[in-house]
């Protein structure tokens, strides 16, 4: 029996139902996910049970700070996994990196002995990076300036640039699911789950033939 209940609090009567997501950044092609059961079940390892199924074959993984840890990039190094994203002082980021004032395109950064790179950016905002695969690698990216144009350059580990050009998957997979979505409202939590698999399904169908 499954122990999937809503999230309570004080403004909804439920909160939804959580589904971890692996999708390709290119088309959004959903590779694997997985359903939070409400049963305690910690982010870490709900991030191990989705990249499970690709480990010793060289797959370079995208992630928002909901999941970048240094325990995740250790185990994905372990794995033969690329991991990297924007994560969070909480999840092992070093505090000595951070630095209010920082110029837009400047960057600072330290590495573990595990060749952990952990990289504090200054682009629009302040970005904190990690990556269990790159260098401190000097690179830019083309920004827009007021009163400019055309984009300039700016700044920017490498391991940022990568990021722009390789996250994304999961929006572009909810966005082409939300234009034909088979969704009804239900109060229901299998229905819900039920219709977002069968979304799912439709768009990895027209992916293939496509």
């Amino acid at each position: 029996m499954t122990k999937l209940k809503h999230l309570q609090s004080s403004y909804k009567p439920y909160d939804g139902i959580r589904v971890y997501c692996l999708n390709t950044s290119d088309t959004g092609y959903v590779m694997n996910f997985k359903v939070d059961l409400r049963d305690g079940t910690s982010i870490e390892t709900m991030a191990r049970d989705v990249l499970s199924p690709f480990t010793g074959r060289g797959y370079t993984v995208w992630a928002d700070n909901a999941f970048v840890s240094v325990a995740i990039c250790d185990w994905c190094r372990d794995n033969k996994i690329n991991f990297a994203g924007t994560t969070r002082v909480t999840y092992g980021f070093p505090t000595c990196l951070i630095e209010e004032g920082l110029p837009q395109g400047q960057w600072k950064w330290a590495m573990s002995e595990s060749g952990t790179l952990a990289a504090y950016w200054s682009d629009v905002g302040y970005v904190k990076l990690m990556s269990n695969w790159h260098n401190p690698v000097v690179d830019f990216v083309l920004r827009r300036v007021k009163g400019q144009a055309d984009r300039v350059p700016r700044g920017a580990p490498s391991v940022g640039k990568d990021y722009n050009n390789g996250m994304g998957g999961t929006d572009l997979f909810d966005f082409m699911r939300g234009q034909y979505t088979t969704l009804r409202k239900s109060k229901k939590w299998w229905k819900t789950l039920f219709h977002w698999v069968l979304d799912s399904s439709m768009l990895n169908a027209w992916i293939l033939y496509k």
